[in-house]
């Protein structure tokens, strides 16, 4: 009989350890191997963590950009141009008799 092992608990990082790398994300969002190496004693972090933590916020970032980018392109003036032959109006929905 196999026994099986329970995943390792998943640890999250602290308001200041975030804080920490949210303000070292500011001045370089691409940190080097001795960069990452003095973060990660700095915020008694793991190199693995400090690197997978960069790496998926620059991914954010520009999933941000996108967004941001995206929705000032899409204005509602476009939205209520685009639907308004598909929606009747209030004076469309009424029944005359």
């Amino acid at each position: 009989m196999k026994i099986k092992h329970m995943p390792a608990k998943k640890s999250r990082l602290s308001k200041a350890q975030r804080d920490f790398l949210d303000t070292y994300f500011e001045v370089n969002p691409h940190p080097n191997t001795q960069e990452r190496a003095y973060i990660a004693s700095q915020s008694l972090v793991s190199e693995e963590k400090i690197r997978n933590w960069f790496q998926n916020r620059r991914t954010r970032e520009r999933g941000d950009c996108k967004i941001a980018s995206h929705r000032s392109a899409f204005s509602v003036n476009t939205f209520e141009e685009n639907t308004s032959s598909v929606h009747p109006t209030s004076n469309d929905l009424y029944i005359r008799r």
